[in-house]
């Protein structure tokens, strides 16, 4: 998800904490290769609570919070672009409504939009710049709606390989498509996927890893909406 500013006072790097549902989205890295901000330096990263780099915030120790702080050269006003690609595991199906990815709430005035935990600091000092409105995105699967989807049934639970066997062949799983998704234009009836399981041949205990049931995927790789 990303997270951008939209004509906003020149600033110098920034500190933002995120916050959802952590049984339907996990927060788990960042993406800056889009960043407008130049020569960004990573200050802060908290990930669900622990840090990766840094130290996280008094308002970031859920499990859905995700905090970055970097520092950096400053932009040029007005400024316009993204600051930061959050990414997300999704872990959780949501049959009604949507869930909201927002802001953490609880910083102090010296916030950029307070109480919300979004700081822009001001290139010329001074202070974190004003916002005049932050906007949330919201995330819903496909099951609550008319867009096509479709799901992974597992028709293997588990796999064991034996030190020095190979790959079974007996691995299976079914798509079910709804509402409307097709796979390649038709119907998706007897369609079953390749999965692909690695060669294991060492002298160690038998390696088990366990297959399960995917949430649901959108025919358009986008099941979530806002901004």
């Amino acid at each position: 998800m990303n997270i951008n500013v939209n004509n906003t006072a020149a600033f110098q790097g920034f500190d933002i904490i995120l916050t959802t549902d952590s049984s339907k989205l996990q927060p788990v890295d960042v993406d800056l290769t889009s960043s407008i901000v130049s020569s960004p330096v990573l200050n802060n990263l908290c990930v669900a609570g622990s840090a990766l780099t840094g130290s996280c915030g008094s308002q970031a120790q859920s499990l859905g919070d995700l905090e970055l702080g970097i520092g950096g050269a400053a932009t040029t006003a007005p400024t316009f672009g993204n600051l930061f690609t959050a990414i997300y595991n999704i872990v959780g199906d949501v049959p009604t409504g949507s869930v909201t990815i927002g802001f953490e709430v609880g910083c102090s005035s010296a916030a950029s939009f307070p109480p919300d935990c979004v700081t822009l600091p001001a290139a010329a000092g001074g202070g974190a710049i004003q916002l005049q409105d932050v906007v949330t995105a919201t995330y819903a699967t496909a099951a609550s709606g008319a867009q096509p989807f479709w799901t992974l049934s597992p028709g293997t639970a588990s796999v064991q390989i034996p030190a020095g066997g190979s790959s079974p062949s007996a691995v299976s799983a079914t798509i079910f498509a709804s509402n409307g998704f097709t796979c390649g234009g038709a119907a998706c009836l007897g369609v079953v996927p390749k999965i692909v399981v690695p060669s294991y041949n060492p002298p160690t205990p038998p390696l088990t890893f366990s297959i399960s049931p995917s949430p649901p995927f959108c025919e358009t790789n986008n099941c979530g909406t806002g901004a």
